[in-house]
């Protein structure tokens, strides 16, 4: 019996991330949607602050522009289990990572601890420069990153760590969807991390080095000049979606097939540019493993990394993988055009901007871009730029996108991701009085919890509270300080909350199956809520997640943000 492009389906269930100008998923949208970009241009008090001897500021090649992650030190050390003095000596890509791993499952409604199959990691991690403000290696220098945060996490799975590159967090994408598919996990996590130190020095754009001399990226672009380096970290979880969809979970976006290539070591324009034949194969493989023809994709979120080569050969790759006499009919972007070059994290990060512009129906543009580069015959191709923001119209098989990544070692990768499946209607409820429980690793947390889902039960009040009460039971490891209310509605939640009427003993009048749960999470014992709502098909949520108490740690002396020491 033949299976259908479903069967190979993979859902994307949840997304985090850190980025320049963005503290999430939610505020990258935000500068997507205002067409900005993050990039910073230093002051020569702002470059000494940092650390930029008068040497390297005075340089002719120096460029002081960056676009980098704020805050890049703070870390929850405690939460995580570290003392303060193994965070300080921990690489903070890594500890970066491992925050956004866990909110990105929490925000799939899989927080850690709560799910019962197998959870791989596929991590692309960029080489560390933290060793130089250190003053030694980090602890777990040489470990496997994936192998750390699947221990810190409880995950059990495959762990894979991607060889550092412009497209490994795609790679990890790309990895991790094979191993689903062949059943070696049941969900995963794929993405990766780069942070460059010491921040906020600008860089040296010397002759051949592919670097942008202006300090913006301007992809597809007359006056592209090179790669704007930047600092970000993202993540995605995903899983079969038949699973996901079973299991009630919220689907962003679906992973339709994705294909990688290698080149063969010939028809290449230079070493920042694209290998045609393997990008070409690239995409072909994937469209072919999603069911898919070219001409059923209107979006390609471009590798799109400015430069004068670059830009010119991922065109006529993707030109001539189309393989169409249509004309005009597909868009492209690159979010490089926003953010810079976020090396290790830059393909999961395009991957995460398309889910975005999926969800809300709108091509983002791109900022900087006025004329077309000459290399670009865009009048005999079937793509044109999106310079603007633009209504993003389905065709008749839905809203169907390609993401390119591209490496410098050849490595090719196209994703193609679609929009998800109406999602299955909640069940009705015999259950009258919901058990809302909440909890935190510290006292302050909770406070902070509180007031979370405080604001979220009142600008939730008409959700079905049976599906807020299976999540917060279900989707959430349970810690040490804990609270709870009982309410019939969302709204009588909310009330309950900033009443801080919260549930001292469960009331006799409750039935036995609400009552003995209730009783065991109120007295801080493990709690088995398979009863609960058992026969019930229930929706999971994206409900606040863990609010963390994060604090600096940075090596005494070493400047993280300009003026900050």
């Amino acid at each position: 019996m033949s299976s259908s492009p479903r069967d190979h389906a993979i859902a994307i269930t949840g997304m985090a991330g850190r980025f320049p100008g963005a503290a999430g998923v939610a505020e990258l949208w935000r500068l997507l949607d205002e067409q900005r970009d993050a990039v910073t241009d230093y002051t020569e008090a702002e470059l000494l602050a940092a650390g930029a001897g008068p040497g390297l500021i005075r340089h002719p090649d120096h460029v002081p522009s960056g676009a980098h992650l704020a805050g890049a030190g703070l870390f929850d050390a405690a939460f995580f289990g570290f003392t303060d003095h193994e965070a300080q000596a921990t690489d903070p890509q890594r500890r970066i990572l491992l925050d956004i791993c866990h909110e990105a499952l929490e925000q799939s409604g899989h927080g850690p601890g709560t799910f019962d199959g197998r959870t791989g990691v596929f991590t692309g991690l960029r080489r560390s420069d933290y060793a130089a403000l250190l003053g030694r290696e980090p602890l777990d220098g040489s470990g496997d990153p994936a192998a750390g945060i699947a221990r810190r996490l409880g995950l059990t799975g495959p762990v894979v760590t991607v060889p550092d590159d412009g497209p490994a967090s795609l790679v990890a994408v790309h990895l991790a969807c094979r191993h689903l598919l062949a059943g070696d996990c049941d969900m995963a996590l794929a993405g990766g991390a780069a942070l460059r130190l010491p921040q906020h020095t600008g860089y040296l754009c010397s002759e051949g080095s592919g670097l942008a001399r202006s300090g913006r990226c301007r992809p597809f672009e007359a006056g592209g000049d090179g790669v704007l380096p930047g600092d970000g970290a993202a993540v995605v979880v995903l899983r079969r979606l038949a699973d996901a969809l079973a299991d009630g979970d919220d689907v962003l976006a679906v992973v339709r097939g994705s294909a990688m290539t290698g080149e063969d070591g010939t028809g290449r324009a230079g070493p920042t540019a694209a290998h045609a034949g393997a990008q070409v194969r690239a995409v072909r493989e994937a469209l072919k493993a999603a069911g898919v023809e070219a001409t059923d994709l209107s979006y390609i979120e471009a590798h799109g990394a400015g430069t004068p080569l670059g830009d010119p050969a991922e065109f006529a790759g993707l030109t001539e993988a189309f393989g169409t006499g249509r004309r005009g009919i597909c868009a492209l972007g690159s979010v490089k055009s926003n953010v810079g070059h976020l090396d290790a994290a830059a393909g999961v990060t395009g991957l995460i901007k398309t889910v975005l512009a999926l969800h809300h129906g709108v091509l983002p543009g791109t900022p900087h871009f006025l004329r077309l580069h000459p290399g670009l015959d865009l009048v005999n191709s079937p793509f044109y730029i999106a310079a603007e923001p633009l209504p993003w119209d389905p065709g008749p098989g839905g809203r169907i996108a390609g993401v390119n990544a591209l490496g410098s070692d050849g490595t090719h990768v196209h994703v193609v991701v679609g929009e998800p499946p109406a999602a299955p209607a909640s069940s009705g409820t015999e259950i009258r009085q919901h058990l809302f429980v909440w909890s935190a690793h510290s006292a302050e947390a909770l406070e902070s919890a509180t007031s979370d889902l405080r604001r979220y039960l009142e600008d939730h009040a008409d959700t079905e509270p049976a599906d807020v009460a299976f999540t917060l039971q279900n989707g959430r490891r349970a810690h040490h300080y804990r609270r709870a209310v009982l309410a019939e509605s969302c709204g009588a939640a909310a009330a309950a909350v900033r009443a801080r009427a919260w549930l001292p003993a469960p009331p006799a009048s409750l039935p036995p199956s609400l009552r003995a749960p209730a009783e065991a999470w109120l007295r801080g014992a493990a709690v088995d809520w398979t009863g609960m709502y058992a026969g019930e098909s229930r929706r999971r949520l994206r409900l606040p997640t863990h609010p963390m108490r994060r604090r600096h740690h940075w090596p005494a002396g070493a400047v993280t943000e300009p003026g900050t020491l």
